[in-house]
């Protein structure tokens, strides 16, 4: 179990107040189905999958023809040729250049085929995906809102024990750095308090304006 917990520094008092706020489910519990499980989706791709695959079968006819225009067996030797004609097989006239013209007319349609189901199948996806992203907006933003909250009560944090210390040198004492540790990791300072123009800031600014959520 995850808690967010946040420091409420009260300037009056020069004290801290602890507060638990409630618990986040971890994001990898939330279950998602592979997109493959949409009917439509799963279709488009064994289509596609067909037409690869038929257009490969296409590419070795092709060969085939051009090795038969060369005068060079198609994966085979001379003598296991040969044998074939002992055996009372024969030698096909195939024409080799209209072959590889049906060849090549084959590979014009079904790469257009290919081209447009891969369109088909891209903007189902986004279909799909536009769906599922809008479903889990809800907790996905929760997330976010309490990880930039975290982050701002990080930095209020660190800022009010900067400030006790600086009320224990105004009252005339040494602020001792063994009982009183100062400072703050670098990663703190770089992310600041999301309104001061450093990395939160900017993250805040830029998902407000691409997403139009607000934080």
């Amino acid at each position: 179990m995850r808690w967010l917990i946040s420091y409420v520094f009260e300037r009056a008092e020069t004290r801290f107040t602890l507060v638990t706020m409630r618990s986040l489910k971890p994001g990898v519990a939330m279950k998602i189905e592979p997109i493959t499980r949409d009917p439509q989706y799963a279709q488009r791709i064994t289509e596609l999958t067909n037409l690869e695959k038929r257009r490969a079968e296409t590419h070795k006819r092709r060969a085939r023809a051009l090795a038969l225009k060369r005068g060079v067996p198609a994966g085979r030797s001379s003598v296991e040729r040969a044998l074939d004609l002992v055996k009372g097989g024969i030698v096909p006239s195939l024409d080799p250049d209209r072959e590889i013209q049906a060849c090549d007319e084959e590979e014009f349609i079904l790469r257009k085929a290919i081209v447009e189901l891969s369109q088909q199948i891209d903007d189902l996806r986004g279909d799909l995906s536009l769906t599922v992203c809008r479903r889990i907006q809800s907790e996905h933003t929760a997330h976010l809102r309490a990880a930039v909250k975290a982050i701002e009560d990080l930095n209020a944090a660190f800022r009010a024990a900067a400030e006790i210390r600086a009320k224990v040198r105004d009252a005339g004492f040494t602020s001792l750095g063994a009982v009183l540790p100062d400072g703050m990791p670098p990663a703190v300072l770089a992310l600041g308090d999301g309104r001061d123009g450093r990395q939160v800031n900017l993250w805040k600014s830029y998902v407000e304006l691409h997403s139009g959520i607000k934080f």
